[in-house]
């Protein structure tokens, strides 16, 4: 299914970034919203989870243990700024294993304790609503599209993200008019992205206007 296809590839978009900036470089000077010194305990708890996270995509070990892992490391770190990331990826575990409401409430719980400063927020506002898009319950359906619609006139990673998967969207269901109208308004404010971007994140997220334009090249 497309919808899950979407989800799918952004999980792998989230999960590299992250791994980029907290596991493979934790001096990474782009993430300024952390203090090692006063994180040292989560961060290495929250790194020894990812690594577990990464051996069971790679076949080793079960979704389940993930889960717990997550679970675990959010309540003996709640009080850390990093405690919402043992959420998000507490999220990917529960939808590993096709729980997809839990999945969804696991995501909202962090976004509610994380800061909607914080880089990730609108990236991740736009993951709950691509799952609940996914949802064979059409409130929730509905709920995702709406969520979607809002991100897409937010100045956040969010936006791109929004605008992106509303044009995939309508293209499936062949309303080539509003795909038009959201991959242009990609396009258009991509280059203004690029230029304010100074972590990296935005950058990678707006690999996908490259693909809008392509899209754009075949309904032109």
């Amino acid at each position: 299914m497309i919808l899950k296809d979407m989800y799918l590839a952004l999980k792998e978009l989230f999960t590299q970034l992250y791994y980029e900036a907290f596991v493979k470089d934790e001096r990474s000077a782009g993430f300024k919203f952390y203090i090692f010194s006063k994180e040292s305990s989560a961060h290495k708890a929250l790194n020894e989870c990812v690594i577990e996270f990464s051996k069971v995509r790679n076949g080793a070990g079960s979704w389940k243990d993930v889960e717990v892992a997550f679970d675990a490391g959010y309540k003996n770190n709640s009080g850390s700024k990093l405690a919402p990331f043992f959420l998000v990826f507490k999220s990917d575990a529960l939808f590993e294993q096709g729980k997809t409401k839990e999945a969804i409430e696991a995501l909202g719980k962090a976004l509610k304790v994380m800061s909607e400063k914080d880089d990730f927020y609108g990236a991740y506002k736009a993951k709950v609503a691509l799952m609940q898009l996914d949802s064979a319950d059409e409130s929730v359906k509905k709920e995702g599209l709406d969520s979607l619609e809002k991100l897409a006139d937010t100045n956040n990673s969010g936006q791109v993200v929004a605008l992106y998967y509303l044009g995939l969207y309508s293209f499936d269901k062949n309303d080539t008019v509003n795909a038009k109208k959201y991959w242009q308004k990609l396009v258009q404010l991509d280059e203004e992205a690029r230029k304010k971007d100074d972590s990296g994140i935005m950058s990678k997220v707006t690999k996908y206007v490259g693909v809008a334009r392509e899209k754009l090249e075949q309904l032109s």
